[in-house]
């Protein structure tokens, strides 16, 4: 989605603009504008396969839109990210590096093997200098990137965004804080960064010592490598009946999903998190739906604490989150004001629209 995202607004900025990337021959929901511009290819993934190899099937998609005119790649970091850079140098393409995130510390969460924690680093530096231009989601990335050795004035920090057409307040399923079971909701992949456990530690503490008269529900969507080890948890506290997992969200039923909570949550680690900073985009999909926020106090969200629709708590922290938590609940005002300021503040700043006219100032400089 969010690759679909950027070349929308690339071709809303008149670039000729062809899609590579893996999947999109079988999906249904793929929009009519993006399916008139997509080259699939196969997702490797379905055979058991890394999705990093997909680049194999990418490389040939990319000489072959060289040799059509293409003039500039925009390719998204991965562990072999740089076998694309390189062939588009080689074909004498202006080339732009998209960085989400820190690739070896990503690796060191899932592995102890040195080897590919080094490999994974160097080919994201490597990619890095090779590129013209990168662009980095945080100022963390800027810097990581610059003490490895990129020119500064080969990066542009442009943060994520946000469907604000897709992600909007829900008028069917009005939520009156005061006369109802109040819904706290979380919603991504169920791994180690993003900090779930944080957040049913702190559910616990919160009925456990009866901080709230309140019914509250915690709901789980997503799916991923902890979700059994989540679900023992919630079983292990007593929770079962308070904490529901909804399991694999599909993107276009994610905004629905997010209408029914009326707090919504990103309790992020501080262990990866904190190296690079965060642009997450569920925050601005939160935003955008009208949410109040309850997030990791952590560099690229922190900052958005002064604009009142977002409220930080301590990383890993159950106890701190509990008491914000329930500072929250009881202030029923506040939330329904900080649901229109959620939503006007992304639109003026999260919307697409906005990140893609910074993205196309990076091209229009090659």
């Amino acid at each position: 989605m969010h690759q679909i995202a950027i070349a929308r607004q690339l071709m809303r900025q008149s670039y000729k603009v062809t899609l590579i990337a893996p999947g999109l021959e079988s999906d249904p929901s793929l929009p009519e504008d993006i399916a008139g511009i997509a080259d699939p290819i196969t997702d490797l993934a379905r055979y058991g396969l890394p999705r990093s190899l997909n680049i194999v099937l990418q490389l040939p998609k990319i000489f072959i839109a060289r040799m059509q005119g293409y003039s500039v790649l925009y390719i998204r970091q991965n562990l072999t990210a740089l076998l694309g850079v390189l062939l588009a140098r080689s074909l004498k393409m202006k080339v732009v590096c998209e960085h989400n995130g820190w690739s070896s510390s990503e690796r060191r969460l899932r592995s102890k093997n040195r080897c590919f924690i080094e490999i994974e680093k160097f080919s994201q530096i490597l990619s890095a200098k090779m590129s013209h231009r990168n662009r980095v989601v945080t100022d963390g990335l800027r810097e990581l990137l610059e003490h490895n050795g990129v020119p500064p004035h080969k990066i542009y920090c442009i943060g994520n965004g946000c469907d604000t057409e897709t992600f909007k307040p829900s008028q069917s399923n009005p939520r009156p804080l005061p006369n109802t079971k109040i819904t706290i909701g979380f919603i991504g992949g169920l791994v180690a960064w993003q900090g779930v456990e944080t957040a049913i530690n702190a559910f616990s503490i919160i009925r456990r010592r009866k901080l709230s008269d309140k019914d509250l529900a915690l709901i789980v969507a997503g799916d991923g490598p902890q979700k059994k080890m989540l679900e023992e948890l919630t079983t292990s506290l007593q929770l079962d009946d308070h904490i529901k997992f909804l399991g694999y969200v599909p993107r276009d039923q994610a905004a629905n999903t997010i209408n029914t909570f009326d707090i919504a949550i990103a309790p992020f680690t501080r262990r990866r998190n904190s190296e690079i900073g965060l642009s997450p985009i569920k925050i601005r999909d939160y935003a955008a739906c009208g949410k109040p926020v309850l997030a990791s106090d952590i560099t690229g969200i922190s900052e958005l604490s002064r604009y009142g629709w977002l409220t930080t708590h301590a990383p890993d922290s159950p106890e701190d989150m509990a008491n914000k938590l329930v500072m929250l609940i009881n202030n029923p005002t506040a939330l329904m004001e900080a649901q229109q300021k959620a939503r006007q503040f992304a639109v003026e700043h999260f919307d697409w629209n906005v990140i893609g006219k910074d993205v196309n100032a990076i091209i229009s400089s090659l």
